[in-house]
């Protein structure tokens, strides 16, 4: 009976060794499911950061909006200032010379603040 003794000890000791090294391997795999799973966690920590940060840019967004609005009506002032000082200019311009209704030649100078008439043998 001896020998019934050691192949019953031995056959449980088998049966022990692989369930111990079945739970081990769960727990090697349960581990690496916890890093898994860490690393999810730290991936969707990324992502709520930068919709934070998308969430924030949009906020501003009507300011910015406002602002470049402003910026852009202002610009158009600019504009019609500068347009209005052109027509000034070209005016201006136009003050300077002198348009004879008919060709020919005038045979006097022509002097700054002089009024000459049209018609009128210079």
């Amino acid at each position: 009976m001896l020998v019934e003794k050691e192949e019953v000890a031995r056959q449980v000791y088998d049966t022990a060794l692989a369930a111990a090294k079945a739970s081990a391997a769960s727990v090697t795999a349960a581990k690496a499911n916890v890093d898994a799973a860490r690393q999810s966690v730290e991936q969707a920590g990324s992502v709520l950061t930068s919709a934070q940060a998308g969430h924030r840019a949009a906020q501003t967004a009507p300011n910015q909006v406002a602002a470049t609005r402003a910026r852009a009506l202002s610009a158009e002032g600019i504009v019609k200032q500068k347009r209005a000082v052109l027509e000034q200019a070209e005016l201006n311009l136009r003050y300077t010379k002198i348009i004879a209704p008919v060709t020919g030649q005038v045979r006097k100078t022509v002097v700054v603040g002089m009024n000459v008439q049209p018609g009128h043998n210079c």
